[in-house]
């Protein structure tokens, strides 16, 4: 896949050295000129998301950015997230074909590659999951969320 597709891997800074140093290794005969870049941070989330044509991530809020950028994702969420919350976001945002989710327990490689290969050779099927991911996106809903709680607290509502 590295010689055709370019990533860019938020690591965290945790992970970071880490990842640098097995991604150095593992791709040292592969001669991927550049075409994954590790980085801990990505310092300008709007740039990196325009740019892509697929996302993998985790799940909760990231679903939401994806939508507003009308991405198609492979979601991975994380099992021991708060009252399962990753699972909820990514299973609702793939009921409308904008994603693919795999649990973490099934990230195998024949999974997880054959899905990639799937949506980045089908660009049709990416297109659809675009169209379906735009479709998530309501603009201006945190606004509208606001007010309504404003409302309440002030007895408006």
């Amino acid at each position: 896949f590295i010689s055709r597709t370019q990533i860019l891997h938020q690591t965290g800074q945790a992970n970071f050295a880490e990842v640098q140093n097995l991604s150095h290794a593992a791709l040292l005969e592969a001669k991927p000129e550049n075409r994954y870049q590790p980085v801990a941070y990505v310092e300008n989330m709007s740039l990196a998301l325009t740019a892509a044509d697929l996302v993998l991530s985790r799940s909760g809020s990231a679903v939401f950015e994806l939508a507003a950028f009308g991405l198609p994702a492979i979601l991975i969420p994380l099992a021991e997230s708060a009252n399962g919350h990753q699972l909820v976001d990514a299973e609702e945002f793939a009921k409308t074909v904008a994603a693919v989710v795999i649990d973490e327990e099934n990230l195998l490689p024949g999974i997880f590659f054959g899905q990639l290969d799937r949506i980045l050779n089908d660009d049709a099927l990416r297109a659809q999951m675009s169209d379906a991911s735009s479709k998530f996106f309501i603009p201006g809903a945190a606004e509208t969320i606001a007010d309504r709680i404003v409302g309440v607290v002030a007895g408006t509502e």
